[in-house]
C-alpha cells in the first residue's frame, strides 16, 4: 500500500457508508487478519456481519472488540445492536445500558432503550452480577513418599480432545471460525487446512482405533469508531 492510502479499515469503512456491505465485509475481513488486536475493526466487521444477518459471527466480532477495548461505549452500543437483531432482546438491553454507563450522553443508546420499552428496566435489573475473579490457592507440599502430581514424568496428564466443531466443517487457521471445507475460508478467505480423513468402519465385532479421538424488528443504526452513525 503506498503511502498516504485509506488502510484496509478505512477503506472498510468508506465501503460501508455507500452500502457495498459484501466489499466491507472483504476490507475489514482482511484489515482483523493483519491486525487482529485492532478493536475498531472487530467492532465494524461484527456490524457488517450483523447486517448480513449472520448474528453468531457478528456477535463474536464484537465480543473480541469488546475484550481489546472494554471501556469503549460505542462497542457495548454496537453489541447491543447486533444482538437486538437477532432477537436477544434482554442481553440488548444490558449492553445499551452498559454503553450509558461508560457515556451517559450516548443518543443512539437512550433511543433503542426507549424504543424496547419499559420491559427494558426489568431486564437490566435481572442482570446477574459479574463473575468473581478466582483466587489462587497454593497447593500444600507433598507428604513424604506420595506419589507425584498428575502431569509430572512419572503421572502424564491425559491428553486433551481436540476442539471439535459444527459437523462437516473444518476450524480456520486465520481468523478462528469454523468453515465449510475448501481450498480458503468462508469468512476470511484464508487458506484453510484440508479436513480430517474419514474414519474407518470397523467390521462387526470389531473396533477401530482412531489416534487422538478417545459443537426485532425495525432496523437500527450501528455507531462508528469515530462517532459516526453507520447504517
Amino acid at each position: 500500500m503506498a503511502q498516504g492510502d485509506p488502510s484496509l479499515r478505512q477503506q472498510g469503512i468508506q465501503a460501508l457508508r455507500e452500502g457495498d456491505v459484501d466489499r466491507a465485509l472483504d476490507l475489514l475481513s482482511r484489515a482483523v487478519m493483519g491486525d487482529p488486536n485492532d478493536a475498531a475493526a472487530q467492532a465494524l466487521l461484527g456490524v457488517v456481519y450483523s447486517r448480513k444477518d449472520l448474528h453468531d459471527q457478528a456477535q463474536r466480532a464484537l465480543e473480541r472488540a469488546l475484550k481489546i477495548e472494554p471501556d469503549k461505549a460505542d462497542h457495548h452500543f454496537n453489541y447491543g445492536v447486533a444482538l437486538e437483531r437477532a432477537d436477544k432482546l434482554a442481553e440488548a438491553a444490558r449492553s445499551y445500558d452498559r454503553c450509558l454507563k461508560l457515556n451517559q450522553e450516548h443518543a443512539q443508546a437512550s433511543a433503542r432503550l426507549e424504543a424496547l420499552g419499559s420491559q427494558a428496566l426489568v431486564w437490566i435489573a435481572q442482570a446477574p452480577p459479574p463473575a468473581p475473579t478466582p483466587t489462587a490457592v497454593p497447593s500444600p507440599p507433598p507428604e513424604a513418599g506420595s506419589p507425584p502430581p498428575t502431569g509430572s514424568p512419572a503421572f502424564p496428564s491425559p491428553p486433551t480432545m481436540p476442539e471439535q466443531g459444527p459437523p462437516g466443517t473444518v476450524k480456520c487457521g486465520s481468523c478462528g471460525e469454523w468453515s465449510q471445507p475448501g481450498l480458503s475460508c468462508e469468512f476470511c478467505s484464508g487458506i484453510l487446512a484440508p479436513p480430517p480423513p474419514p474414519v474407518a468402519a470397523a467390521p462387526p465385532g470389531e473396533y477401530v482405533h482412531t489416534p487422538g479421538v478417545g459443537y426485532v424488528g425495525a432496523p437500527v443504526g450501528y455507531a462508528g469508531d469515530t462517532g459516526m452513525t453507520v447504517g
